[in-house]
Protein backbone atom coordinates (compact mmCIF):
# COMPACT_ATOMS: atom_id res chain seq x y z
CA UNK A 1 0.00 0.00 0.00
CA UNK A 2 2.71 2.31 1.03
CA UNK A 3 4.75 1.74 -2.28
CA UNK A 4 1.39 1.96 -4.50
CA UNK A 5 0.54 5.78 -3.06
CA UNK A 6 3.89 6.58 -3.46
CA UNK A 7 4.14 5.68 -6.72
CA UNK A 8 0.58 7.08 -7.11
CA UNK A 9 1.53 10.61 -5.87
CA UNK A 10 3.82 10.53 -8.96
CA UNK A 11 2.20 8.93 -11.81
CA UNK A 12 1.05 11.90 -14.58
CA UNK A 13 -2.73 11.14 -15.42
CA UNK A 14 -3.45 10.26 -19.37
CA UNK A 15 -5.35 13.20 -20.16
CA UNK A 16 -2.30 15.44 -19.42
CA UNK A 17 0.12 12.98 -21.04
CA UNK A 18 -2.45 12.74 -24.00
CA UNK A 19 -2.25 17.18 -24.00
CA UNK A 20 1.23 17.05 -23.91
CA UNK A 21 1.72 14.33 -26.88
CA UNK A 22 -1.07 16.65 -28.91
CA UNK A 23 1.10 19.85 -28.26
CA UNK A 24 4.62 17.96 -28.98
CA UNK A 25 3.34 16.71 -32.29
CA UNK A 26 1.25 19.41 -32.97
CA UNK A 27 -1.89 16.52 -33.61
CA UNK A 28 -5.11 17.68 -33.77
CA UNK A 29 -7.71 17.99 -31.21
CA UNK A 30 -9.67 15.18 -32.66
CA UNK A 31 -6.51 12.73 -32.33
CA UNK A 32 -7.02 12.62 -28.33
CA UNK A 33 -9.57 9.87 -28.35
CA UNK A 34 -7.23 7.57 -30.88
CA UNK A 35 -4.08 8.30 -27.71
CA UNK A 36 -6.17 6.74 -25.76
CA UNK A 37 -6.98 3.74 -27.94
CA UNK A 38 -3.86 2.77 -29.16
CA UNK A 39 -2.88 2.90 -25.28
CA UNK A 40 -5.72 1.23 -23.88
CA UNK A 41 -4.75 -1.83 -27.53
CA UNK A 42 -1.50 -2.36 -26.14
CA UNK A 43 -2.38 -2.25 -22.45
CA UNK A 44 -4.66 -4.91 -23.41
CA UNK A 45 -1.95 -6.79 -25.91
CA UNK A 46 0.78 -6.99 -22.91
CA UNK A 47 -1.32 -7.47 -19.95
CA UNK A 48 -1.06 -11.20 -20.27
CA UNK A 49 2.74 -11.40 -21.15
CA UNK A 50 2.80 -8.97 -17.97
CA UNK A 51 1.63 -11.09 -15.96
CA UNK A 52 3.07 -14.34 -16.97
CA UNK A 53 6.68 -11.94 -16.75
CA UNK A 54 5.37 -11.70 -12.91
CA UNK A 55 4.77 -15.20 -12.46
CA UNK A 56 8.51 -16.39 -13.32
CA UNK A 57 10.66 -13.26 -12.95
CA UNK A 58 9.07 -11.68 -10.15
CA UNK A 59 5.90 -9.28 -9.16
CA UNK A 60 8.54 -6.17 -7.65
CA UNK A 61 10.95 -6.32 -10.43
CA UNK A 62 7.58 -6.60 -13.01
CA UNK A 63 5.55 -3.66 -10.97
CA UNK A 64 9.24 -1.86 -11.01
CA UNK A 65 9.36 -2.07 -14.62
CA UNK A 66 6.29 -0.97 -15.31
CA UNK A 67 6.87 2.16 -13.25
CA UNK A 68 10.83 2.81 -15.38
CA UNK A 69 8.48 2.36 -18.56
CA UNK A 70 6.18 4.94 -17.22
CA UNK A 71 9.33 7.64 -16.10
CA UNK A 72 11.05 6.98 -19.68
CA UNK A 73 7.27 8.02 -21.14
CA UNK A 74 7.79 11.12 -19.16
CA UNK A 75 11.06 12.32 -19.81
CA UNK A 76 9.73 11.59 -24.04
CA UNK A 77 7.51 13.51 -23.39
CA UNK A 78 9.26 16.10 -21.33
CA UNK A 79 11.66 16.61 -24.28
CA UNK A 80 9.73 17.17 -27.37
CA UNK A 81 13.15 18.18 -29.87
CA UNK A 82 13.23 14.08 -28.98
CA UNK A 83 11.00 13.95 -32.23
CA UNK A 84 7.67 13.10 -33.27
CA UNK A 85 8.59 9.03 -33.60
CA UNK A 86 9.75 9.10 -30.22
CA UNK A 87 6.84 11.28 -28.77
CA UNK A 88 4.67 8.51 -30.17
CA UNK A 89 6.29 5.70 -28.81
CA UNK A 90 5.61 7.17 -25.66
CA UNK A 91 1.74 5.94 -26.10
CA UNK A 92 2.87 2.46 -25.97
CA UNK A 93 5.07 2.74 -23.22
CA UNK A 94 2.03 3.96 -21.43
CA UNK A 95 0.32 1.17 -22.08
CA UNK A 96 2.96 -1.45 -21.19
CA UNK A 97 3.18 -0.04 -17.70
CA UNK A 98 -0.34 -0.48 -17.20
CA UNK A 99 0.11 -3.83 -18.16
CA UNK A 100 2.73 -4.46 -15.90
CA UNK A 101 1.80 -2.24 -12.84
CA UNK A 102 -2.66 -2.78 -13.14
CA UNK A 103 -2.68 -6.73 -12.56
CA UNK A 104 0.47 -6.81 -10.80
CA UNK A 105 0.05 -4.60 -8.11
CA UNK A 106 -3.37 -6.88 -6.87
CA UNK A 107 -1.13 -9.73 -6.65
CA UNK A 108 1.73 -8.16 -4.70
CA UNK A 109 -1.23 -6.59 -2.37
CA UNK A 110 -2.91 -10.39 -2.37
CA UNK A 111 0.41 -11.68 -1.21
CA UNK A 112 1.18 -9.72 2.32
CA UNK A 113 -2.89 -9.90 2.76
CA UNK A 114 -4.12 -12.50 5.45
CA UNK A 115 -7.21 -13.89 3.37
CA UNK A 116 -10.21 -13.14 5.95
CA UNK A 117 -8.72 -9.30 5.02
CA UNK A 118 -7.74 -9.57 1.30
CA UNK A 119 -11.15 -8.04 -0.21
CA UNK A 120 -11.08 -5.29 2.23
CA UNK A 121 -7.10 -4.63 1.67
CA UNK A 122 -7.66 -4.81 -1.87
CA UNK A 123 -10.18 -1.37 -1.77
CA UNK A 124 -7.88 0.41 0.42
CA UNK A 125 -4.83 -0.08 -1.73
CA UNK A 126 -7.15 0.74 -5.00
CA UNK A 127 -8.20 3.90 -2.24
CA UNK A 128 -4.64 4.71 -1.46
CA UNK A 129 -3.65 4.92 -4.82
CA UNK A 130 -6.98 6.93 -6.63
CA UNK A 131 -6.36 9.53 -3.95
CA UNK A 132 -2.74 9.25 -4.87
CA UNK A 133 -3.48 9.87 -8.35
CA UNK A 134 -6.56 12.43 -8.01
CA UNK A 135 -3.37 14.68 -6.47
CA UNK A 136 -1.11 14.19 -8.76
CA UNK A 137 -3.72 14.95 -11.42
CA UNK A 138 -4.57 18.35 -9.24
CA UNK A 139 -0.76 18.75 -9.05
CA UNK A 140 -0.06 18.44 -12.91
CA UNK A 141 -3.10 20.46 -13.42
CA UNK A 142 -1.72 23.45 -11.51
CA UNK A 143 1.67 23.10 -13.34
CA UNK A 144 -0.05 23.45 -16.58
CA UNK A 145 -0.97 26.53 -15.44
CA UNK A 146 2.47 28.35 -14.44
CA UNK A 147 4.06 30.33 -17.35
CA UNK A 148 7.32 29.81 -18.16
CA UNK A 149 7.37 26.30 -17.46
CA UNK A 150 8.47 24.55 -20.55
CA UNK A 151 6.81 21.53 -19.42
CA UNK A 152 4.94 20.78 -16.31
CA UNK A 153 6.76 17.22 -16.47
CA UNK A 154 10.14 18.11 -15.31
CA UNK A 155 8.69 17.98 -11.48
CA UNK A 156 6.72 15.15 -11.87
CA UNK A 157 9.86 12.92 -13.70
CA UNK A 158 12.23 13.66 -10.84
CA UNK A 159 9.15 12.94 -7.90
CA UNK A 160 8.74 9.60 -10.10
CA UNK A 161 12.63 8.76 -9.89
CA UNK A 162 12.82 9.34 -6.14
CA UNK A 163 9.32 7.59 -5.62
CA UNK A 164 10.50 4.50 -7.77
CA UNK A 165 13.59 4.15 -5.34
CA UNK A 166 11.61 4.67 -2.28
CA UNK A 167 9.11 1.89 -3.56
CA UNK A 168 11.80 -0.43 -4.64
CA UNK A 169 12.77 -0.38 -0.98
CA UNK A 170 9.47 -0.92 0.80
CA UNK A 171 8.57 -3.35 -1.53
CA UNK A 172 12.24 -5.28 -1.15
CA UNK A 173 11.01 -5.17 2.71
CA UNK A 174 8.35 -7.73 1.65
CA UNK A 175 8.31 -11.36 0.81
CA UNK A 176 6.48 -10.84 -1.98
Amino acid sequence: MLAGGILALTTASDPFIYLLLKKNTASPGAALPLFAFVTSAIYMLFSVPAGKLADGWGRRKVFVLGYVLLLAACLILATPALGRTLQFASLGLLGIYYAATDGVLAALGSAVLLPELRATGLAMLNTVVGLGKFFSSVTLGLLFTVPGLSTPLWPFVAGLSVALLASAWVMKRTDT
